[in-house]
């Protein structure tokens, strides 16, 4: 049941997409203003967002305020990346952007201290309000994508616990064959360029980089590399004008490369 004003409302049907982690119910009498839905088509990295959700045993929403650090493909639409956190718990919550309109439903994060917070896009809202069909069983049929067996999890998620343990020579081996499933992927591309970075083999990086840039200018954290690169370099042109990009993009990344 949810509640408005004292007056309790419960669903009178329910549709499900099990993989996508994603529940809709359906209510009536519920008298709600009701959102409007985005595209994520339409997002930008460092774009800025925002997350309202429960979570901790929260009585009021958490609102969060952040940008978008990354989209990454999945089932044809975006697994939106972003800095706007949410607690343990809060999964369901909204993920906006600056118009108020709603673009995700925060989903899972990472773990540790710095952790990265990840939204299933409204596309699949979208499509299971208009072809989903009503069910009447609510236990889970299938493991939702983020929680399945580690080889069967996507690429992403796959690339991140290689970064986290260091694992190098796996994070090539994760890039290899996400770039073969999937050549035309710009953040495949710049996993591969990490884990050659971090392999020492500086010059493949590099054009990497490069090329992960040239397709998506607004990409931090490939900016970043290639500030590493510059510095180690010691080209102060190359330098200069990352670090005056990186300043308009994300400053907090500045920090890293010293």
């Amino acid at each position: 049941q949810i509640g408005k004003l004292g007056e309790a409302f419960s669903p009178v049907s329910m549709k499900a997409d099990w993989r996508h982690d994603l529940c809709i119910l359906q209510f009536k009498f519920l008298d709600v203003k009701p959102i409007i839905l985005g595209d994520t088509k339409k997002l930008t990295y460092e774009q800025s967002v925002f997350s309202k959700s429960f979570g901790g045993n929260a009585v009021k929403p958490i609102i969060s305020f952040g940008q978008i650090k990354a989209l990454y493909s999945l089932d044809n639409e975006n697994i939106i990346q972003s800095s706007a956190g949410f607690a343990m718990g809060a999964s369901g919550g909204g993920l906006f952007d600056d118009d108020g309109h709603l673009i995700g439903l925060t989903t899972f994060k990472s773990p540790g201290r710095h952790a990265y917070y990840y939204s299933i896009p409204v596309e699949w809202i979208k499509r299971l309000l208009s072809q989903g069909k009503d069910i009447q069983l609510t236990a889970q049929t299938e493991l939702p994508f983020w929680d399945a067996p580690f080889e069967k999890r996507p690429f992403f998620m796959q690339a991140y616990d290689a970064s986290r343990e260091e694992q190098w020579s796996r994070l090539k081996e994760i890039a290899t064959l996400w770039l073969k499933n999937e050549p035309q992927s710009n953040e495949a591309l710049f996993t591969d360029a990490i884990a050659r970075f971090e392999l020492k083999d500086y010059e493949a990086a590099k054009k990497e980089l490069s090329d992960v840039v040239k397709k998506n200018p607004r990409h931090a954290q490939a900016q970043l590399y290639l500030l590493k690169l510059a510095k180690l370099n010691h080209d102060d042109n190359a330098t200069h004008a990352i670090e005056t990009l990186l300043s308009q993009l994300d400053e907090s990344l500045l920090k890293e490369a010293q």
